[in-house]
């Protein structure tokens, strides 16, 4: 019981980092196009609200 145990937090972690690993790229790559294209060009693009992208325009500036 203790193995399984082990094992199952084991992967519950590894698939939270995958996750939070995986929306830190897709922002960055966001972030990294903000110098060359508007915010609803950008919205349109990634398929997230204006209101967002202006937050994460925030953040670079």
């Amino acid at each position: 019981m203790r193995r399984l145990l082990i094992k199952f937090c084991t992967w519950y972690l590894a698939r939270e980092y995958r996750r939070r690993e995986r929306k830190d790229i897709k922002n960055q790559a966001i972030l990294n196009k903000f110098r060359e294209q508007n915010t609803q060009q950008i919205a349109d693009k990634h398929n997230i609200p204006v209101n967002q992208v202006k937050r994460l325009q925030a953040k670079v500036n």
